[in-house]
């Protein structure tokens, strides 16, 4: 009957449309993981070249508390901000 096959081309592209928007959604985290670790890696390098190396004479530890990063995917809903953990970095004595 012509309203069963309406129905089920219906509910088929109503399911295909919810499965394309989840791998979209599931792509979008896996390069935001990513772009996470790209971020953070940038930012131990920024602050280890910001920092004066004579005030870390004697391997001081040095603590970056929470920063925040754009994860930048807009286009697929992903544009929150993003807290990183504490990233602590060790700096050996100067010789």
């Amino acid at each position: 009957d012509g309203l069963d096959i309406e129905y089920i081309l219906t509910s088929k592209a109503e399911i295909t449309a919810v499965v394309v928007a989840k791998a979209g959604l599931l792509y979008g985290y896996f390069q935001s993981e990513e772009k996470m670790k790209i971020q953070k890696s940038k930012l131990i390098t920024f602050l280890a070249e910001q920092l004066d190396g004579k005030q870390l004479a004697n391997g001081t530890d040095v603590i970056c508390v929470e920063a925040q990063t754009d994860t930048g995917y807009p286009d697929i809903g992903d544009d929150d901000w993003v807290l990183y953990p504490p990233v602590y970095i060790k700096f050996p004595p100067i010789k």
